[in-house]
């Protein structure tokens, strides 16, 4: 699925402390088995990618689960990636869907991202541009750059939304503002590019007028 790797690599920076030492795992197995529920996802965590810790699907699935019945976003989130990876069980879409789900009605910007991501490609549900377009748009909002990457090529291209070039320039405007580090510079350089193809079709007056989109999308994305 398209930009789907990069919302895993993305996630794994921003979401999840490593556990660098034994030491550290043991405080997460004491504090998840306290009850707390980013400890529990945080050793789920560990478990799956086999972080100072032998890797063992059941048990990243059991912690997962334990923080997800608290509410936590991203083990919710995590489950979905289960899922939709098939890792521990059968690949099922429709089971990485409605976990998706619950982590993006949570505000989780990745799950609104990869739900998007399954009405663009019919993963688990039908194809629906025009779904698909809200989903990406609630990520964009939430200052998701692949979402805002995707939804400026729903608006060059006019998929799931009147196309409109000026639109499609202001987001893949705001993508290519990044602060660079490893894990998203390839998602600005692809902003970039993009921007650059359509701005040969704009006027002066457009291209302005796209700058104080992106300019207001950025201020709203920093309160």
């Amino acid at each position: 699925m398209r930009y789907r790797q990069l919302t895993y690599c993305l996630i794994l920076a921003v979401t999840i402390s490593a556990c660098s030492k034994m030491s550290e795992v043991d405080r997460l197995k004491k504090q998840a088995e306290a009850g707390n529920a980013e400890a529990q996802g945080q050793l789920g965590h560990a478990y799956s990618e086999g972080i100072d810790i032998p890797r063992d699907y059941q048990e990243a699935f059991k912690w997962y689960l334990k923080a997800a019945e608290q509410g936590d976003k991203w083990a919710l989130f995590n489950l979905g990636v289960m899922y939709a990876e098939g890792e521990y069980f059968p690949k099922d879409y429709n089971q990485a869907f409605k976990w998706y789900l619950l982590a993006a009605e949570k505000g989780n910007s990745a799950a609104q991202f990869n739900i998007a991501l399954f009405y663009a490609n019919g993963y688990g549900v039908r194809k629906d541009p025009i779904e698909a377009v809200s989903w990406y748009l609630k990520a964009s909002k939430n200052g998701f750059a692949p979402a805002q990457v995707a939804l400026g090529d729903a608006y060059k291209d006019g998929w799931g939304v009147k196309k409109d070039l000026v639109q499609a320039y202001a987001l893949f405007s705001l993508a290519a503002t990044l602060t660079p580090n490893p894990d998203n510079q390839s998602v600005i350089d692809m902003a970039k590019v993009k921007r650059e193809l359509i701005e040969i079709a704009l006027t002066p007056e457009e291209i302005a007028k796209a700058q104080n989109i992106s300019r207001e999308w950025y201020t709203k994305e920093s309160k």
